[in-house]
């Protein structure tokens, strides 16, 4: 085996790696939520999800709120930066059950 391939294979370099990402968001966070990156990766992505995954997904996931949970989630983090808003976020998803009638308002705060 190469050494290369040990070393990739080794642990060490990915915690190093993850550890340094949870540095970067973590002192991204505390800038205010217009200039911070992980606001505009997060929107990024969500949108990159609409334009690839959402017609593949119609058809079976249905957002029971308004405005749309991405949408929600977008805005949030905008609002309130990634973390306040992605914990909102995710609050917000996990409160999504069968007895939410479709189409409940729920704005952004």
């Amino acid at each position: 085996m190469s050494s290369l391939r040990r070393w990739i294979l080794r642990p060490e370099p990915w915690l190093g790696a993850f550890f340094l990402v949870v540095l970067l968001f973590g002192a991204d966070g505390l800038r205010p939520p217009q200039r911070q990156v992980s606001v505009r990766i997060f929107a990024a992505s969500v949108a990159a999800y609409h334009h690839y995954l959402h017609p593949i997904t119609r058809r079976f996931v249905r957002c029971r709120y308004e405005p749309t949970c991405s949408r929600y989630a977008v805005e949030a983090v905008r609002k309130y930066g990634i973390m306040k808003g992605g914990w909102m976020s995710a609050r917000r998803i996990a409160s999504c059950r069968s007895s939410v009638p479709m189409g409940t308002r729920d704005p952004v705060p």
